[in-house]
């Protein structure tokens, strides 16, 4: 593993436990939304950050297939919005278990994959040059 490898994989961990924190904060400590369904927004953007660090992460470990990667790491994803829906139930003031929630879970997950898929493709087709004196005959 890359040392790139490990900062993503860290990075993605750092992500996990910075969703766990936030999703402990009761309800009467988080300032009101500016807008109606702004909860979905922030939903979306949260787990958009974390598909893209996974799915970075799952792309750069295992490289096999970029389609089985990336449904992997939706899965994973998925699974995670759950978690933190149920782990919401039990925060005093918190709804848990809201399907708009987890909708915006999906979505964001979806931007993140696909973000991480543009940006790994971008990075795999660039052409690799050869070191420096890597050309001449030996």
């Amino acid at each position: 593993m890359t040392r790139t490898t490990a900062f993503i994989w860290f990075t993605f961990i750092a992500w996990c436990i910075a969703l766990f924190i936030l999703s402990s904060i009761p309800g009467n400590r988080i300032e009101p939304l500016p807008f109606f369904q702004a909860d979905k927004v922030v939903h979306t953007g949260i787990f958009a950050t974390g598909a893209f660090l996974l799915a970075l992460a799952f792309y750069r470990t295992f490289g096999h297939s970029l389609l089985k990667t990336s449904i992997l790491a939706f899965l994973a994803m998925v699974l995670i919005g759950m978690g933190d829906e149920f782990h919401q139930t039990y925060t005093p003031g918190r709804s848990g278990d809201d399907p708009g929630d987890l909708l915006a879970d999906a979505v964001g997950a979806l931007i993140g994959i696909s973000c991480a898929r543009f940006l790994h493709g971008r990075r795999s087709a660039k052409p690799h040059s050869p070191a420096p004196g890597g050309d001449r005959p030996a």
